[in-house]
């Protein structure tokens, strides 16, 4: 289990993500620095209900976590569900590792997480992270 605890850096969109890039470092269960994560962003859509700044923001991400000797790359779904006023979030994350390097080369199995985060500057999120290779 890993944990984003920290603000993350956005970096703009670029060719390969044209949603952007979200830069962040990873911390181990104990809270010792555990390692770095990049999400590109491949799409999103926004749904905004009646009478709501923002209601849902769904992502279709590349995430590459660099960790302990190698690489793991996942693709994934992100979805953040917004209170009414929009600051806050509730995060949730689904998908499949599709690839590894180094000590993770031809890694495959699957990554979920979430949890909340505040929305103004994307203010100290408390993201848990749950890979299982096979």
């Amino acid at each position: 289990m890993l944990r984003i605890v920290s603000t993350p850096t956005t970096v703009g969109p670029s060719t390969d993500c044209p949603g952007g890039e979200v830069h962040s470092r990873l911390v181990s269960r104990a809270g010792r620095p555990a390692g770095t994560s990049v999400v590109c962003v491949l799409s999103s859509s926004i749904t905004h209900p009646p009478g709501a700044v923002v209601g849902k923001l769904t992502e279709q991400v590349v995430e590459t976590d660099s960790i302990d000797g190698g690489q793991i790359v996942s693709r994934q779904r992100q979805v953040f569900r917004f209170n009414r006023d929009g600051t806050r979030a509730q995060a949730s994350f689904r998908g499949k590792v599709i690839r590894g390097t180094g000590r993770y080369d031809g890694a495959r199995g699957t990554i979920t997480g979430g949890g909340p985060m505040g929305v103004a500057d994307v203010t100290r999120p408390r993201f848990v992270l749950t890979i299982k290779l096979r």
